[in-house]
């Protein structure tokens, strides 16, 4: 297990919080509604989640991530094919598809909501603070808060 934390929230969704079970940071200010953040083991599933971003070819459910981790999807690829394994990296160095991640998303993901099932086989779940309370510490801890750094998620086709 590697004691790395990462978030991963769809866009309607709080996109991340820095508190003491997650290492995130807020990418967003928005919510429709109040939602426990969580924290869950994904034994080698991460790719998994991140293909089912286009399970539903009309209504693509875009994943955003926390400061450090990075990946590359090819448009032109298919279903289960558009995330290149290879370009998967946290804090830099790449992600190893044996190793299993922390992963720290609201508890509507965490249940497999917007279609994300994967995560509802994750493992030590932990919830925790409320988005809305975990985007107020932030500000008010960070103040003033700057665009987040580009390159994250990258379309190579």
């Amino acid at each position: 297990m590697r004691n790395l934390t990462m978030c991963l929230a769809t866009a309607m969704a709080v996109l991340g919080a820095q508190q003491a079970q997650a290492a995130c940071t807020i990418a967003a200010p928005s919510s429709p509604s109040t939602a426990a953040f969580g924290t869950l083991q994904l034994p080698i599933q991460l790719k998994d989640v991140l293909e089912q971003q286009w399970a539903d070819p009309k209504r693509p459910r875009a994943l955003q991530v926390s400061k450090g981790f990075a990946y590359a999807w090819d448009a032109g690829k298919g279903d289960g094919e558009r995330i290149i394994a290879a370009r998967m990296s946290l804090d830099g160095k790449p992600i190893d598809p044996a190793a299993s991640y922390r992963v720290t998303v609201n508890n509507y993901l965490a249940e497999g909501g917007d279609g994300f099932t994967v995560f509802k086989e994750g493992t030590a779940q932990q919830f925790g603070i409320y988005d809305v309370d975990a985007l107020y510490a932030y500000f008010k801890a960070n103040s003033p808060v700057g665009p987040t750094a580009g390159k994250r998620i990258e379309r190579v086709n």
